[in-house]
């Protein structure tokens, strides 16, 4: 298991100072879920961005869209592993993308570009990516080690019960 795969167990750390670590403590990596206070629609600037970037590439002839680059460029540099899908499935993905309604496509970039660390600590609280330093415990049990770097436990910010699933 990687050190970023849901299920990972981890410390959530608020900050340190010396040899104190402030803990939120243990727990578990649940995956990067939509942050607190992110809800569709979004507002209307934000659409209109996303929608321009969705849309970008739409008008153009489909073997110059930018992806195919990238796809190119991985089949290159990795000529002994075969890519997931063919160039062709690609471009039939990419065509049938287009295809889609605007909203729904938007709507999926936001939501892809709109999640969060998310981590349910043993204590029963949850916290954030963005509310602290988090890691691989394993990692952090070596980087920290008890016996030098106390940890004192703090409580989890306020408000957080208003984010749980």
């Amino acid at each position: 298991m990687s050190s970023h795969d849901a299920g990972s167990r981890v410390l959530a750390i608020r900050n340190g100072e010396d040899t104190t670590l402030y803990v939120y403590g243990e727990g578990t990596y649940v995956g990067d879920l939509l942050r607190p206070g992110a809800t569709w629609p979004c507002d209307p600037d934000t659409y209109e961005m996303i929608r321009e970037v969705v849309t970008a590439h739409d008008d153009e002839p489909i073997e110059g869209h930018y992806f195919l680059g990238f796809y190119d460029a991985s089949v290159e540099s990795q000529p002994d592993q075969p890519p997931l899908k063919t160039r062709e499935e690609t471009i039939a993905g990419l065509l049938a993308e287009r295809e889609r309604p605007i909203d729904d496509r938007v709507r999926d970039l936001w939501e892809a570009t709109s999640g969060n660390p998310c981590i349910h600590l043993d204590s029963g609280d949850t916290v954030w990516g963005f509310q602290c330093w988090w890691g691989p415990l394993d990692r952090a049990n070596k980087k920290y080690p008890e016996e030098t770097f106390e940890r004192i436990v703090v409580p989890v910010p306020e408000g957080n019960e208003r984010w749980k699933e």
